[in-house]
């Protein structure tokens, strides 16, 4: 369980970073992620997405009776 919270955490933090950008720096241009980010970027964050979804999906299954 250590791991999917880690894993969420991360996710959470890759969407903050993306719409509310820190600009400790404003002398800097904001900060655009379709120039920063590629396409290994985008299958990790989603590969992380797809994993979490699946571990609560399954222990709401098994502790919740939850059916799809």
């Amino acid at each position: 369980m250590n791991k999917i919270i880690k894993l969420a955490r991360s996710i959470e933090i890759e969407w903050i970073k993306s719409r509310y950008p820190d600009w400790p720096d404003t002398s800097q241009p904001v900060w655009t992620t379709s120039e920063q980010y590629n396409k290994s970027d985008a299958e990790k964050v989603l590969s992380d997405t797809i994993e979490v979804y699946d571990t609560v999906i399954d222990v709401m299954k098994s502790k919740l009776n939850f059916k799809e």
